[in-house]
């Protein structure tokens, strides 16, 4: 049976429509679910009628809640809004085709992928699960991790081989466009010609953009860039080590001209900026940068992970942990980041 809408208490439109792919290469829901719940690795369209996906299907079909969705259930006992509201509302025209048992009929009409952990920063509040280059500073960490995960060919293939059903395409990383299997993918898309009806989503620490990026970009039906910024200066150097500001700085120029330049007016660009006892007294002062560039399209997030960075934690804790970090990167905390040590 074709399916726009449910009337099930507990119905989420994603896990008909979409398909979440974390940096471990492991499906879920959504990027906002349980990760324990023990989701299969991805490695084709399979995974979409796994037994995983089709019991939560099957359960919010019939008004029981997943327990992989548990966030958003909470946050609505609570009378707030919540992720799962948000998207019914927002893709409530798509069509979908399911039986009684959770099995799709239809693939994927949306990818939201972390493609692997590669990654060419290792940002101070980050782990080695989501930035290979954090693999260098394990000793530092409670818990190692020494994978680096990346998409194969295959997968890459694989996703492609569904292209026309795309609507929308979210990628993150790691840092995607530090990632050979993206601009494979990406490559695929504008040779094929169906990106010209994806609507292209990425999230990226936009210390890489060349032409051949450039130019892949342009074939999107609709692109929205969201560049992650923790501080301005020396201070984002400090906490996205090893950002280079200047390079940075010249990269977010050269997108907005070419936003300019071919009169794109279904480019748009966002900034995400992820708070913290780091930057907590920065704040400000990137935001007035962001005006600067005339991007006002800013979310601040409140770090909670690693809790030594969060807002609230110990001071002394925090000065600790950073001496450590100091000493093995050869930075210098004291200098970049007064507040921290008054």
């Amino acid at each position: 049976m074709t399916h726009s809408k449910h009337s099930s208490s507990s119905f989420c439109i994603l896990p008909f429509v979409q398909q979440f792919v974390n940096t471990d290469n492991r499906i879920a829901p959504c990027c906002i679910s349980d990760y324990s719940c023990g989701g299969p690795v991805f490695k084709d369209s399979r995974t979409f009628n796994s037994e995983y996906m089709k019991n939560i299907r099957r359960e919010m079909l019939y008004s029981k809640q997943p327990k992989a969705c548990a966030i958003c259930y909470r946050d609505e006992s609570k009378g707030k809004s919540s992720k799962r509201i948000e998207v019914n509302k927002q893709f409530e025209d798509w069509e979908y085709t399911v039986n009684g048992s959770g099995y799709m009929y239809t693939m994927p009409q949306y990818y939201d992928l972390r493609p692997g952990n590669v990654c060419n920063l290792k940002c101070v509040m980050c782990n080695p699960q989501n930035s290979s280059k954090w693999i260098e500073d394990n000793h530092l960490l409670e818990d190692s991790y020494d994978k680096v995960i990346k998409f194969s060919d295959e997968t890459i293939d694989d996703v492609l081989s569904n292209a026309n059903q795309v609507k929308r395409l979210q990628l993150a990383g790691g840092e995607p466009f530090y990632m050979k299997s993206v601009k494979r993918l990406l490559t695929g898309l504008v040779d094929s010609g169906h990106s010209k009806h994806i609507n292209l989503q990425i999230t990226t620490n936009l210390t890489i953009i060349n032409e051949s990026i450039l130019q892949l970009l342009e074939h999107f039906q609709k692109i929205v860039i969201t560049i992650s910024i923790d501080g301005i200066g020396e201070v984002g150097e400090y906490i996205r080590f090893p950002l280079n500001w200047n390079k940075f700085e010249e990269n977010v120029d050269k997108l907005l001209e070419q936003k300019q330049n071919y009169d794109r007016k279904d480019w748009y660009f966002a900034v995400n900026v992820t708070k913290s006892q780091l930057n907590a007294e920065h704040i400000d002062t990137i935001i007035d940068w962001c005006k600067s560039k005339h991007i006002y399209d800013v979310d601040v997030f409140d770090l909670t992970d690693p809790p030594v960075l969060a807002e609230g934690s110990p001071r002394s804790d925090l000065i600790t942990w950073l001496s450590a970090l100091d000493n093995h990167r050869g930075t210098d905390s004291k200098s970049v980041l007064p507040w921290i040590y008054k």
